[in-house]
């Protein structure tokens, strides 16, 4: 699938370069655009690492939501293989999804990636579980990529 054309959206590896990219969500991102993917927004859901920082906003704004998400486009192929793992995967600590709608300025499918899990929506995360949830989300790309046909573009 070519990229939807959206001047506002800078090209994966521009935007990847420039830093545009958090850092918390670049491998689950880079992971899909090897696989043939687009990653056209995305977010690591900012939460907050063990720092003193952290300990006084926490008295602040306590329970802060914490919302990482990838949209992204694909063939249907590949979202269903994705899907199909996602939901097999015994190895995440929060429940994530897989959903897709309709983009509002080229009218194209496009998917999004992320948790459906009450304890990140109150607040309740733990960063290091949020992390390797993120690497195994990133590992279920990267499983799928060799064995998902690609569309011709």
């Amino acid at each position: 699938m070519k990229s939807i054309n959206d001047s506002r959206m800078p090209e994966y590896q521009k935007a990847r370069a420039r830093g545009l990219i958090e850092r918390g969500i670049v491998p689950l991102c880079d992971a899909l655009y090897e696989a043939g993917a687009y990653p056209l927004s995305s977010c690591d859901g900012h939460p907050w690492s063990p720092t003193w920082l952290s300990w006084v906003l926490s008295y602040i704004i306590p329970n802060k939501p914490v919302r990482p998400f990838v949209l992204f486009s694909c063939s249907f192929a590949y979202a269903k293989a994705y899907n199909t793992e996602l939901n097999a995967d015994r190895n995440l600590n929060y429940h994530w999804h897989l959903f897709s709608y309709i983009h509002p300025k080229s009218d194209e499918l496009v998917w999004v990636i992320e948790p459906n899990s009450v304890k990140l929506s109150l607040g309740n995360v733990e960063p290091l579980k949020l992390k390797s949830d993120i690497s195994q989300l990133a590992a279920i790309a990267t499983r799928i990529n060799d064995v998902t046909p690609k569309e011709k573009t």
